[in-house]
């Protein structure tokens, strides 16, 4: 079952983990404070964080910090921009094809949702799940944090 919202504190599962509990060396896994995406539905997300970063490791950690932060900023603004201009079931399925470069979101997405009506329901889920790891990444900055993706 693909989850489209964020979540918080949980222990274990098939997640991808913002953290921002750690220093330039270590974090800690499974902090109550990371908030969690489904793995499904990073991969809408996940090209931004790999454009972002040298060596984005898609199982395990990658740090963000300084300007890795500013071009994830980018990366996930220009995402939703191309989120925001999304009319219609047919054009939804065409970017999220592009966006995740695999079928498989719109595969489990499908296996849940109904999306010949329920595709702008979908669509503004992970508007707002794009909008919240942007305001992380924008406190990361403010408060000068090191973001660590945990990747499972």
């Amino acid at each position: 079952m693909i989850d489209l919202e964020i979540q918080r504190g949980l222990k274990k599962g098939p997640y991808v983990e913002f953290n921002i509990s750690g220093d330039e060396h270590r974090y800690h896994n499974w902090e109550d404070e990371s908030l969690y995406l489904d793995e499904t539905v990073f991969s809408v997300f996940a090209g931004g964080f790999d454009r972002s970063v040298n060596n984005f490791n898609y199982y395990g950690p990658t740090r963000y910090r300084g300007d890795d932060l500013l071009k994830l900023k980018r990366e996930l603004g220009a995402i939703d921009s191309k989120m925001a201009a999304i009319v219609g079931k047919h054009q939804f399925v065409e970017k999220m094809a592009e966006l995740t470069h695999s079928e498989t979101f719109i595969k489990e997405a499908s296996e849940v949702y109904e999306l010949t009506s329920e595709w702008d329901e979908v669509l503004g889920s992970l508007k707002n799940v794009g909008r919240t790891l942007l305001d992380l990444v924008n406190q990361c900055v403010r408060e000068g944090r090191i973001l660590w993706v945990l990747g499972n």
